[in-house]
């Protein structure tokens, strides 16, 4: 079994955030696990919602952690639904890099100007 040490975990994750993200907003009622693709995912549709794209130049770093400005979505309220959570993936593919279930979910974007702020800290 491989074993990376912390300076490697490091230089990997500042690879990948390094690179152009799109931050996604999922509407089914999942739990996220390890084995997960994008498949175990609905994007959401709501009116007004589109994928949020990460720049890697504004991640801030704090020692082996990381924190992206907040992300708004906000419904302009056509077509409302309710939002679980979030997920990850590379912005010029479907590669699920990762997922959180919002804690306090789910998050009803029916009327508009309803908003969801997501924080990412990795």
């Amino acid at each position: 079994m491989v074993v990376l040490t912390d300076y490697a975990a490091r230089v990997m994750l500042r690879s990948v955030l390094g690179k152009s993200l799109a931050l996604r907003l999922y509407s089914n009622d999942v739990r996220p696990g390890k084995a997960d693709t994008v498949k175990n995912y609905t994007e959401a549709t709501f009116s007004g919602y589109a994928p949020a794209v990460l720049s890697g130049e504004r991640w801030v770093w704090n020692g082996n952690t990381a924190k992206y400005p907040i992300q708004e979505f906000v419904a302009s309220g056509k077509k409302g639904e309710l939002v679980y959570g979030y997920y990850i993936t590379f912005a010029d593919s479907n590669a699920l890099l990762w997922a959180e279930r919002f804690e306090d979910g789910p998050v009803a974007m029916n009327i508009l100007g309803d908003t969801i702020g997501v924080t990412l800290k990795v």
